[in-house]
């Protein structure tokens, strides 16, 4: 092969990339909401009731299944509906806020400590209760 060939070939092989390319160099991650989520997932509630195509349709969305049943347990679980956590720097808790956390770890704590302390006295009274049983 001659040079110009060469030449020729790569600037062909080169133009044919920019073209034809099948990913876009840029190419950005699709950011879903949560109400689109939702429709989609209504969507194919309904698709599934008519007996229609549902990998169509995700082929169509450009979605895998496997993401839409990641939503669907979301939704399930309450967590689709809800707002998600906010972007950018938490919020300032204040004095106050401490407070009450500080407070509401204690209490889940104590309440620990209580349901065990329950525990260990239902077993003594068994315990003692084998014992009297014994005796008489």
């Amino acid at each position: 092969m001659s040079q110009a060939n060469v030449t020729a070939i790569s600037s062909s092989k080169a133009s044919a990339n920019k073209a034809g390319s099948a990913t876009k160099p840029n190419a950005r991650r699709r950011v879903w909401t949560q109400k689109q989520k939702l429709q989609v997932l209504v969507q194919i509630d309904e698709l599934k009731k008519n007996g229609a195509d549902v990998g169509a349709f995700l082929r169509k969305q450009g979605l895998y299944s496997s993401t839409v049943s990641l939503w669907r347990k979301q939704r399930n679980e309450g967590l689709l509906g809800v707002a998600g956590k906010k972007r950018g720097p938490k919020p300032k808790v204040t004095p106050e806020m401490a407070e009450i956390q500080r407070l509401q770890r204690e209490v889940e704590k104590l309440s620990k400590s209580l349901t065990q302390a329950q525990k260990i006295i239902e077993i003594q009274k068994k315990i003692a209760g084998m014992y009297t049983d014994e005796k008489e």
